[in-house]
């Protein structure tokens, strides 16, 4: 396994996240269709991993399965050293506060008849039931660097990127470890998107985050992450740091993938 991951050195930070030879997919009336076919990877506690490549190529599966929105059909996937993917929902449990999603589409993902302190109290009630909420909340909001009146204004009420930082909030009020980052700049200008990530690398620095970023923006990418998992049809085609793998692709895919980036 990892063939293409350097083993860890003494002194280095071990995985946080490890996945090995998974298989995924989805049931349809005509029958099984693979969607992820025997993947490696690992992401080390601190820094951040990007899953890239086209539409299609297995990224937003793979993250749905990392929080168990859909079920590991083979291989392994370890958090912290333990084996978490073929837990039930309820032996999961324990985990769902400490791996963390943010989707692509937060108009989706936000209840609308909700007011944004009901939408950010909502995981703090069911992991922290003790916990002083309103606080919370109000804390929450000033991380992400939205005024603590938004809590009572309904998602309808925000901007896409506004929208995104209140998923943010959500997602960091049960103190995650890894956060999985779906898309979750692609449907905004240039300029929001570089105040988003922004906030994401302040907030792993003051949070102690490790992020699992999932895109399709080769700009995006070498802005924000330590090292690149690029897929193809749901296989690995390229592993490497996130500066080699610019400065030397090795597979033909990947440099269509840069060569296709405006900004190259």
């Amino acid at each position: 396994m990892f063939e293409n991951i350097p083993e860890v050195k003494d002194g280095e930070v071990r995985p946080l996240l490890e996945c090995q030879e998974i298989q995924l997919g989805y049931s349809t009336p005509s029958g099984w269709k693979p969607v992820v076919n025997r993947v490696d990877f690992e992401v080390r506690k601190g820094e951040t991993v990007a899953l890239v490549g086209e539409s299609g190529s297995g990224k937003s599966t793979i993250a749905k399965a990392l929080v168990k929105l859909i079920p590991l059909r083979g291989g392994s996937i370890r958090f912290d050293g333990k084996e978490v993917g073929n837990l039930s929902p309820v032996e999961f449990q324990p985990y769902r506060k400490k791996i963390q999603m943010i989707f692509q589409d937060p108009l989706k993902a936000l209840n609308p008849r909700l007011k944004v302190s009901q939408l950010i109290e909502e995981p703090l009630r069911l992991h922290f039931p003790k916990l002083d909420r309103a606080k919370r909340v109000d804390e929450l909001l000033q991380a992400v660097q939205l005024p603590v009146s938004s809590k009572d204004r309904f998602p309808s009420e925000f901007s896409g990127g506004q929208r995104q930082r209140i998923l943010i909030a959500r997602a960091l009020a049960v103190e995650p470890e890894l956060l999985v980052c779906d898309e979750p700049v692609s449907a905004l200008d240039v300029t929001i998107q570089a105040r988003l990530l922004e906030l994401l690398e302040s907030l792993k620095s003051s949070h102690g985050l490790t992020l699992l970023f999932i895109s399709h923006d080769l700009a995006v990418v070498q802005q924000i992450a330590d090292r690149v998992l690029v897929l193809q049809n749901g296989r690995r085609v390229e592993w490497k740091e996130t500066g080699q793998l610019f400065k030397n692709p090795e597979h033909p895919y990947t440099r269509m993938l840069i060569d296709a980036c405006p900004t190259w």
